[in-house]
């Protein structure tokens, strides 16, 4: 390893014996899941249907639609999402979203 004079950054000009001694720490702080979760902030393309499966569950299908760039270039990316949602407020709330 260089001396210490010679590397330009001052944290790694330190000796290993001053850093603070610190835990590893997850990427995450919140409980693991087989799934993936993810927000998505946008629009509706259409509005959600209710479609059941041949299990018998139901399942709210819809698309979102976000947009990204400049004013002047102006992107969208389009997220097609399959919700396995359970009768209740949270299900009513999404069949009552309309187009926009």
């Amino acid at each position: 390893m260089a001396p210490f004079h010679l590397l330009r950054s001052p944290l790694l000009a330190r000796p290993s014996s001053l850093l603070p001694i610190r835990a590893a720490q997850a990427f995450s702080t919140s409980a693991s899941r087989p799934v993936a979760k993810i927000t998505i902030i946008g629009r509706l393309a259409a509005e959600p249907e209710l479609v059941p499966t041949s299990s018998g569950q139901d399942v709210i299908r819809y698309a979102l639609g976000t947009s990204y760039g400049p004013k002047e270039n102006k992107q969208t990316s389009w997220w097609k999402v399959a919700a396995f949602v359970p009768e209740g407020g949270l299900r009513d709330l999404i069949m009552s979203l309309g187009k926009g």
